[in-house]
């Protein structure tokens, strides 16, 4: 065994990390921070004393014993980080003061369509009569346009609304989506319809402001591709594989991507970081002929790999490629061996302390089980599949690698969306040049504002939505995987 073999210390303590997490979710009263906070602090003190008098108790002799304290300590972190992060556990959560008007912030990019707008929004303050009390917590707002228009909103911009808002009502069909506990993870909790005219703004912003720059410059980026692409569904397309802006698809278009098992081209992932750094790379390569001109290429790469990721609407995938690209550029600048297994338990320990409800986010589940067939399951494929011809070994390739991914995801898709798409391999295939082909282009005509080149880009778009409806209107393709549950 190497030294690069031995496993990882976050691949250790990610388990007992996660099953601290979990131990209180679903639960109403997670009220025991204090509790664990002193068991935590206390194995932790026990833990240095025993580190601090190793020889002395000759620990090596009783390994099991610090190992067990060592998954007892993550394991109360986790139920810690759980009940920290639980916003109605919060004493000035908004919901438990009486009040007539709130006073909110636009906490993301708003969501219009056809008939509404649709935003998440934080409350700072909630008034009741002359009184007024601060506050946390976060709020769903929907605006029906009624007799009149929708407004235009913008992140951060501060509003006052009347306090008529309801608690998320939880489904009340088995096979129905559970939209209550979807926007719990959100740390959402009520809801509340309003008409334009009861939305009074304040002139007044809050937030950050590198969010509101990126927001806005993505909102100029979808205004080229909006100019320069005139079929709406290759518009919306292009504004959602590349910008990661949430575009209306029509039904059919959605129905196409979905039966072919080819849905998640339409999200920002991993993927799309990976070429962006791939072009980023390649454009910056003239950098590496100095250390000091290396170092600043790695900043600069970081730099738009995080600026790109925060474009996109830092979603559970592309963060986890985000960390994980950024360990393998700064291990790799020093020269240091880097370990896929390593990288993929650091990032997901590191995107769960910044958020321990990504636990059940459905994408951050499918994209850590997706790259956990790549790094597992692929190379061992590879070997299987062997051609001395590199026009077979390329889609043999490509094979092993959508049957990895495929593989692993297979018991979340059947879970999730109660089917699975058989020939899943046939459309994935047909789609990953095109994809990558539409990211290159797409970045290009942005970055150098080469307009000529959105002909193509458009063409490019229709080809392949079109090629899936083929797909999935195939005989064979109708044949899906359908499972029932009985309760």
């Amino acid at each position: 065994m190497t030294r690069y073999d031995h496993p990882s210390i976050f691949g250790k303590i990610l388990l007992p990390f996660c099953i601290g997490i979990s131990v209180l979710h679903g639960q109403e009263n997670t009220k025991l921070n204090l509790p664990v906070l002193f068991i935590s602090v206390s194995i932790f003190i026990l833990i240095l004393t025993i580190n601090n008098l190793y020889r002395l108790l000759k620990v090596y002799n009783h390994k099991t014993i610090s190992s067990v304290l060592i998954y007892l300590f993550f394991l109360s972190l986790g139920i810690l980080w759980y009940c920290n992060a639980s916003q109605l556990e919060n004493s000035n959560n908004f919901s438990r003061y009486p009040a007539e008007f709130l006073r909110i912030s636009v906490a993301d990019e708003p969501q219009q369509q056809d008939s509404f707008l649709r935003f998440k929004a934080k409350v700072y303050t909630a008034y009741q009569a002359m009184q007024k009390q601060q506050t946390t917590g976060y709020l769903l707002v929907t605006i029906l346009p009624g007799s009149g228009h929708l407004p235009e909103l913008h992140y951060g911009e501060i509003y006052y609304i009347p306090a008529n808002y309801k608690t998320v009502e939880p489904p009340y069909n088995l096979a129905e989506f559970d939209f209550k506990s979807w926007l719990a993870l959100q740390h959402i909790h009520h809801q509340i319809r309003l008409a334009p005219r009861e939305l009074v703004s304040s002139k007044e912003y809050k937030g950050y402001a590198l969010i509101r720059f990126a927001l806005a410059f993505r909102k100029k980026q979808v205004d080229v591709y909006r100019k320069l692409i005139s079929d709406d569904n290759a518009f919306s397309v292009a504004s959602t594989l590349i910008l990661g802006y949430r575009a209306d698809l029509n039904a059919e278009t959605l129905s196409a991507y979905s039966k072919t098992g080819t849905i998640h081209a339409l999200s920002v992932s991993g993927m799309h970081v990976g070429i962006i750094y791939l072009v980023l790379n390649q454009l910056l390569k003239w950098m590496d002929r100095k250390l000091i001109l290396k170092w600043i290429k790695v900043i600069i790469l970081l730099t738009l790999i995080w600026f790109y990721t925060l474009l996109t609407g830092y979603s559970a995938s592309v963060l986890r490629s985000a960390v994980m690209l950024s360990m393998f550029i700064l291990a790799r600048s020093a020269h240091q061996h880097t370990d896929s297994r390593h990288i993929l338990y650091f990032s997901a320990f590191c995107l769960l302390l910044y958020d321990p409800f990504l636990l059940w986010d459905i994408g951050f589940q499918l994209s850590y089980s997706a790259i956990s067939g790549l790094i597992f399951l692929q190379p061992q494929l590879e070997k299987l599949i062997r051609f001395k011809s590199y026009l077979l070994q390329k889609p043999a390739g490509l094979l092993s690698l959508s049957v990895s991914a495929q593989v692993f995801t297979y018991p979340l898709s059947c879970y999730y969306f109660h089917q699975f798409p058989v020939f899943f391999m046939i459309s994935n295939l047909f789609i990953t040049l095109p994809v990558i082909l539409l990211m290159y282009i797409g970045i290009i005509l942005l970055i150098f504002d080469l307009y000529w080149l959105s002909p193509l880009f458009e063409w490019l778009i229709i080809f392949m939505n079109e090629g899936l409806k083929k797909n999935s209107r195939s005989p064979l393709l109708q044949h899906q995987c359908h499972l029932v549950y009985h309760y």
